[in-house]
């Protein structure tokens, strides 16, 4: 169910109701911090796991959660996190800026990164493996990182617990904001790499520790080489870009832009990322731009008349549009078996919707039409650019 963008009377209810239990979880977090003060500080008897699932878990749509040391001051910090269903990141958000202003205590909506030697004792604690020894290779995929774990040969770091283990080693190392945002498949392979390689190579292998500061480096790399002005001030006009095809996978298909068959980008990789479904804005802007998607549906037969003949012109209007109010601009676009896809990078969403709106009333298109978010933390949220649209037929309902 969408948060930010909420409009209809029952989402609007429904929002209601659960910032009343948000609320009410923290009223009841306050009456019982001393306690949980005193049972990390001094070993008081407290039940942490009920009192969490009684006023947490069975209130909210959450089940993941850990405490820890404060970051910034004496005392101990409480995330509390999705847990890989990213599009509910609006609503942790909200719960967090909720949170009260107690003196011993820090909130977060994600786990944060730990020192290596702490991040070890997670893996260990959890998993029962000693990761002391363990090496990453890193590669690059597309703006993702593409990570390999080496370690000793050993039966026991065969299996289900292994791969439990590079999750947890790499959340703890880099953080689960960063893992979201920047890491893409993380691999383990039994044995040493064969050879270590230089950084100006594809790929390089590094110890365990050496992890969060190779990783920064990448991507402060990454991030140099983005342009310092908006995409609708640096892109030129005239720059379609790439045309790049996709394999229809089917059990994707459902999901979105799981139908794309062929696209156009002029920002490289943009594209792709949409496609794959990890999609971070950090990886493509300085400016706090929104990627963002009209999709459009294709079950009305005028609309494959619509491809051939004028859709370019269309897009064209609607990127001189967007560039004259300085809101955004048109940056590429798809087409699906079920779908048509205009991307566009915005500086202003609310000037972009007034615009993106009248052209969508101009062109006399479908009410399927919505406006969808590239970033993976907002594809549980979607705009209506016609009255009375009904929800993308992907879009889950339940918070």
């Amino acid at each position: 169910m969408r948060w930010i963008h909420a409009t209809t009377p029952a989402e609007l209810a429904h929002k209601a109701k659960l910032i009343e239990k948000i609320d009410a979880w923290w009223r009841a977090f306050t009456d019982h911090a001393d306690q949980i003060d005193a049972m990390y500080e001094h070993g008081s008897a407290f039940d942490e796991v009920g009192f969490m699932r009684t006023h947490l878990e069975a209130q909210l749509p959450v089940k993941a959660w850990e405490y820890g040391p404060a970051h910034n001051k004496a005392g101990h910090r409480l995330c509390i996190t999705p847990a890989g269903r990213h599009e509910l990141r609006p609503f942790f958000h909200e719960l967090i800026e909720r949170a009260p202003k107690l003196e011993r205590w820090e909130f977060y909506p994600s786990l944060l990164q730990e020192e290596p030697e702490q991040a070890l004792r997670n893996v260990k604690s959890r998993c029962k493996i000693d990761a002391s020894e363990w090496q990453v290779e890193i590669a690059r995929l597309g703006v993702k990182l593409d990570l390999t774990w080496y370690g000793p040969e050993s039966v026991e770091q065969a299996g289900e617990d292994v791969r439990a283990a590079t999750l947890i080693a790499t959340e703890a190392l880099l953080g689960e904001e960063r893992l979201d945002r920047w890491v893409g498949p993380i691999d383990f392979k039994q044995g040493t790499p064969v050879v270590t390689i230089g950084k100006d190579e594809p790929s390089f292998v590094v110890p365990f520790a050496h992890l969060p500061s190779q990783a920064a480096e990448l991507l402060d790399e990454t991030r140099s080489h983005l342009p310092e002005q908006p995409w609708h001030i640096h892109l030129p006009e005239d720059g379609p870009g790439d045309v790049v095809t996709f394999k229809l996978q089917e059990e994707y298909d459902a999901e979105f832009m799981g139908d794309l068959l062929v696209g156009r980008c002029a920002i490289p990789g943009l594209l792709v990322e949409c496609w794959r479904g990890h999609f971070s804005p950090l990886a493509f802007s300085k400016c706090e731009e929104t990627f963002a998607c009209i999709q459009i549906t294709r079950e009305e037969a005028w609309l494959d008349d619509l491809i051939v003949e004028t859709r370019a012109a269309l897009e064209d209007d609607l990127d001189a549009a967007l560039r004259e109010s300085s809101s955004g601009c048109v940056v590429g676009g798809g087409t699906g078996k079920r779908f048509l896809y205009t991307i566009v990078a915005l500086s202003n969403l609310d000037a972009a919707l007034e615009v993106l709106r009248e052209w969508a009333l101009c062109v006399s298109l479908p009410r399927a039409t919505w406006l969808r978010f590239c970033d993976t933390y907002l594809q549980g949220e979607w705009i209506g650019l016609l009255d009375e649209t009904l929800p993308p037929p992907d879009f889950r309902e339940e918070v």
